[in-house]
């Protein structure tokens, strides 16, 4: 979790909550904003985004224990906001600001030479996003219809690849929950998809749920709400 502090004192900070002991550990110190971090499958290590080195949001990870120093991930001039973490641990999600473009998705590899791939890449804007438990799909929200609605497409994929829109508007992001049993379940305001990883999932229309949020009819996958 990251938490704004009082004021006077350093923007924002990544902390870590053990939900057994209901103890708090601060993870980062620096006097900058640090914020959206994501686990790693394995537990073992944070990504989050941070504009602690010249003001620009870069990718940063580090030992979810505390240990050591944090490694910076991305270079350039564009900011970058980390959304997910595959679960093979071979890519992180972000999405980065181009001038020519708006808003884009971009996969960090970390293995090799960890050059960033352009994912989904249009004069449109595409925001929010997360990989299937599978690490075969990619769900996210654009406004290439002219409003934002949900889009899923193949991962790793080059931008351009073809993608599946939802039937139905919607100017919501959704929330990362998975059943075996149940419809996606989306609500309203949260930062990442939900996403159902079935490859011969169907795409259909949204009805509204007593809580304000909304419904996909349909098979969805595996539970991994993390938020």
């Amino acid at each position: 979790m990251w938490r704004q502090p009082g004021p006077g004192k350093a923007k924002r900070d990544i902390w870590v909550r053990d939900l057994a002991r209901g103890v708090m550990t601060r993870l980062t110190f620096d006097p900058a904003a640090d914020g959206l971090p994501v686990w790693s499958p394995d537990g073992k290590q944070i990504a989050f985004s941070s504009d602690r080195e010249g003001g620009v949001f870069q990718i940063y990870r580090k030992d979810a224990s505390g240990a050591g120093q944090e490694e910076r991930l991305t270079e350039g001039a564009s900011p970058k906001l980390v959304l997910d973490w595959s679960k093979d641990g071979k890519y992180i999600l972000y999405q980065a600001t181009n001038p020519g473009t708006g808003n884009d998705l971009m996969a960090l590899p970390l293995e090799g030479d960890r050059k960033p791939i352009p994912v989904v890449s249009t004069k449109f804007n595409e925001l929010t996003g997360a990989i299937s438990p599978d690490g075969r799909w990619l769900a996210y929200a654009s406004d290439d219809s002219g409003q934002f609605e949900i889009y899923v497409q193949a991962f790793p994929c080059a931008a351009g690849g073809p993608a599946r829109r939802s039937a139905g508007n919607t100017s919501y992001s959704v929330l990362r929950r998975f059943s075996n049993s149940h419809p996606a379940q989306f609500r309203r305001h949260t930062r990442r998809p939900a996403f159902p990883s079935d490859p011969q999932f169907a795409v259909g229309k949204f009805r509204g749920t007593s809580d304000g949020g909304f419904q996909l009819a349909g098979r969805a996958a595996e539970v991994a709400a993390s938020l």
